[in-house]
């Protein structure tokens, strides 16, 4: 392991190792001494710095720790109890954790926390640290809870109810009665319960799941009890949905079956109402119970409906492609839809990108019926510059009403600040080189109508970018029967965004074994990657998805991380293996901008791995983004997030995967290493937009 790595990623976790172990912080830049945590759990644990032979021989003899004490080195698969200062103290089961993991805890103070407790009463805090040692990937949380434990404070009763609360930075819908905007905050989000055992709390199984992960956690004392259910709406059960409750300030999220659990504050029988969000959607939905007795539980499911006006939490325009199937996110007024498809006696028109597209149409259902429109209100994305977007117009007007009164037409229209800026437009009149293609079969019953074809419009919204001033702006499109409402006209519209981000996804197959993927997963983890990255202004799309024969071991790849010598602005010098280096060389992109994802079945060397990116900030002298670069993932990392993650440190830099902008980011981020439900920041969307980004393009 190299100690500057080691150095660098502690100190931008929640622990400053120069504080905590000046020696190891001057030392171990020279390679002289190490740090080690000796005996932990025990009373003689005490954090010593030796010669790198003598602490060699007491990881080997005595089952000590590489790393102080406060953020020691866990082997895979080792159990400990771990104590920090305080008396706090943190426990691992064996088997837990495959992966090498720094691991520490501390006591945290008031001053910690930006989260709003509201009415609970804090018993104390801590800072924990659980972070794998090697950055650029995505692993899966323990296999087991993590039980925490600090002192109680004097004449707590021992049957308290303690509430273990996660600080993450989550969406909040808000308080429009009192003039609260929809916002993403710092929140307490319910992780697990605890109990008073000889003099401490310690953190216990329950009724919610317990601690998975690093990050600042609060212990509330509970009068109540709880409320749990599932979250849904009429494509099923929605996971990462915020729900909160009127009662207190703690917040769920619900897990990947669509399930929260919360706490419920007040004298039983206490009446209680929860609401839930979805950030992505800008739908929401609320509901209402009782908890019958203190420690009850009472069940209370929330179905979520589209708002009129959908809240807005997250930058970016969402389902910008249409890749969901439906309007979702979109307000719309009179006739529209999704398709996949146009078909005419003679043509049939394909979506620019993806499978779907939307269709704004002056048939039935248009707003007296001449006229239909699609809106969205959303926050522009940090340095973002062009939005583009490809639309073609459909008429029955064609050819023979052409120069006449029925001037059917289609605007797009951005609100800004500044203004109304009118950045796309035709019409029947205007319209130049038509094709005509037969019987398109519109109600209106004309056997002639005409396209265009894919047109691009664009509009330059670099003024309303700044990182540290978020805008709100108004994406109108709109169509008008002009002259009668007898013929039809559709505007098929694709493809919006500020920018385009291409994968060229290869699955390895080898003799006997192969990795679990296909065209199907693929494309259901990129309509994942759209959702999170959209918040940067990008739309990912799929170049290609090819099965790569190949040999068995290269399948399971060996993704055994190792480093060289630094490099030159911070960069880390990863030495790729054989294998991998075997891998990313296989029916790459013709595009050197392409993303080359290469789904294999599992990265061996490194256990518990769900994702892995490798690019040229931590292998600076083994990768160049446009030549060898790429992503594994696995079988075990199946899911939107995981690709988005792995994109996500390509997309960033000049970055280590251990900075700020990436696996050291707040709770919640899409790129750290706690919970992650998402969320992309300016700072990383300026990054990522930043000029002379080799992958994003136009």
């Amino acid at each position: 392991m190299n100690s500057k790595l080691l150095f660098a990623v502690i100190i931008a976790i929640p622990f400053n190792l120069a504080t905590l172990n000046p020696t190891l912080a001057a030392d171990s830049e020279k390679g002289k001494t190490v740090a080690i945590c000796h005996k932990p759990g025990t009373p003689a644990q005490k954090t010593l710095v030796l010669p790198t032979s003598a602490a060699a021989s007491h990881v080997a003899e005595h089952g000590d720790l590489q790393g102080t004490c406060d953020a020691a080195v866990l082997p895979p698969g080792t159990g400990v109890t771990l104590f920090g200062a305080g008396n706090t103290s943190v426990t691992v089961e064996a088997n837990s954790v495959p992966f090498e993991a720094y691991i520490g805890i501390a006591p945290a103070m008031p001053a910690d926390f930006a989260a709003d407790p509201g009415n609970l009463v804090s018993l104390g805090g801590v800072k924990l640290l659980l972070a794998p040692t090697q950055f650029n990937l995505s692993v899966l949380p323990p296999t087991l809870p993590l039980t925490l434990s600090i002192p109680a404070p004097a004449g707590l009763p021992p049957d308290t109810v303690v509430l273990v609360a996660q600080q993450i930075f989550t969406d909040s819908l808000g308080d429009p009665a009192n003039n609260v905007e929809p916002s993403l905050k710092e929140q307490f989000v319910a992780v697990g319960v605890a109990s008073v055992v000889d003099g401490n709390i310690v953190t216990q199984a329950g009724v919610l799941p317990g601690v998975f992960s690093g990050g600042l956690f609060s212990f509330f004392q509970l009068n109540t009890g709880f409320a749990t259910g599932t979250v849904s709406d009429p494509t099923g059960t929605r996971a990462g949905i915020t729900v909160g409750n009127n009662t207190n300030t703690i917040v769920a999220v619900t897990n990947a079956a669509g399930t929260y659990t919360l706490p419920i504050s007040g004298s039983c029988p206490c009446p209680f109402s929860v609401t839930g969000f979805d950030p992505f959607r800008g739908s929401s939905g609320s509901t209402g119970g009782n908890v019958a007795s203190d420690g009850g539980l009472a069940t209370a499911n929330i179905a979520l409906a589209p708002l009129a006006t959908p809240a807005i939490t997250r930058d970016g325009i969402r389902n910008s492609g249409f890749e969901r199937g439906d309007l979702s996110s979109w307000a719309l007024a009179g006739s529209g839809t999704t398709r996949q498809s146009l078909v005419s006696s003679a043509a049939t028109i394909m979506p620019t990108e993806g499978q779907w597209m939307a269709d704004i149409n002056t048939g039935s259902g248009s707003i007296g019926a001449i006229g239909s429109s699609i809106k969205q209100r959303f926050t522009v994305p940090a340095n973002v510059r062009t939005l583009r977007l490809d639309f073609n117009f459909v008429s029955e007007e064609f050819p023979e009403f052409v120069g006449s009164q029925f001037n059917d037409a289609f605007t797009a229209v951005i609100t800004t600040p500044q203004g109304d800026i009118l950045f796309a437009q035709t019409s029947v009149n205007s319209a130049n080189n038509v094709t005509l293609i037969g019987d398109c079969n519109f109600p209106g019953g004309d056997n002639t109508c005409g396209q265009t074809g894919w047109m691009e419009g664009s509009v330059d919204l670099s003024m309303f970018s700044g990182t540290g001033t978020p805008i709100q702006v108004d994406l109108i499109f709109s169509t008008l029967d002009a002259g009668d409402d007898i013929y039809d006209t559709h505007v098929l519209v694709d493809n919006i965004r500020f920018s385009t981000v291409w994968i060229d996804a290869k699955i390895l197959q080898g003799p006997t074994i192969a990795a679990n993927a296909n065209l199907a997963r693929v494309n259901n983890e990129v309509r994942g990657v759209n959702e999170i990255l959209s918040q940067a202004g990008v739309n990912a799309r799929v170049r290609n998805v090819q099965t790569v024969a190949t040999t068995d071991a290269l399948v399971d790849t060996d993704i055994t991380w190792t480093t060289g010598l630094g490099c030159p602005g911070g960069t880390v010098n990863g030495i790729l293996t054989a294998e991998s280096a075997a891998v990313l060389a296989l029916a790459r992109s013709a595009t050197a901008t392409d993303v080359n994802v290469y789904y294999i079945r599992s990265g061996t060397g490194l256990a518990g791995v769900g994702g892995y990116a490798l690019g040229p900030d931590d292998f600076c002298s083994a990768i160049n983004i446009l030549v060898n670069s790429g992503t594994f993932q696995m079988d075990i990392g199946m899911g939107g997030n995981i690709l988005a993650h792995e994109l996500g440190h390509l997309l960033v830099s000049p970055a280590t995967a251990g900075n700020i902008l990436e696996h050291s980011a707040p709770a919640g981020n899409f790129l750290s290493t706690t919970p992650a439900i998402g969320v992309l920041n300016r700072q990383q969307s300026a990054n990522i937009n930043r000029v002379g980004a080799p992958l994003p393009l136009p």
